[in-house]
């Protein structure tokens, strides 16, 4: 009885090794289409997400630049120019969300981080310290009575 070498043990393990690697290949290709397949998923949402912001942001901007133009008569100039000021950043972050796209603001924001990182730390907790304050002020509704256990 003659055998071939891929009868021997060697060569079932030669092709069981080259079958997994053929395989694991595959894989990998599979979740790399896969991964950018949601990474241009997630840029298209928060693209999405900027032009939502972008467009409150030049709302928020007009109606302060009307609220400025309303108050010129009736306040001080100190309350007018704070307006004005408000309105200007208002247009520079407006300004800012025209010309990047989710990506790019990803980006920035990792630049910022490691460039001033107590400056993000130090906002991030003051954020989460306004978001719980804001929920702990939020009226909680009063439990409903169950229908079980009640008189009929």
């Amino acid at each position: 009885m003659i055998t071939s070498a891929d009868d021997t043990p060697s060569g079932k393990s030669d092709e069981i090794k080259s079958a997994l690697a053929e395989t694991g290949e595959k894989l990998r290709e599979k979740a790399g289409e896969v991964g950018q397949h949601a990474k241009d998923a997630a840029a298209q949402r928060g693209d999405h997400l900027i032009e939502s912001a972008r467009t409150k942001v030049r709302n928020l901007e007009e109606a302060a630049k009307r609220a400025s133009t309303k108050l010129q008569d009736e306040q001080p100039s100190l309350v007018t120019d704070g307006v004005d000021h408000l309105a200007s950043r208002l247009s520079s972050v407006a300004s800012y969300l025209d010309r990047t796209d989710a990506r790019g603001l990803v980006d920035d924001a990792r630049d910022l981080a490691v460039a001033r990182p107590a400056l993000v730390l130090g906002s991030l907790a003051a954020v989460g310290f306004l978001v719980g304050r804001f929920l702990k002020a939020s009226p909680v509704e009063p439990e409903q009575p169950s229908m079980e256990g009640g008189r009929s």
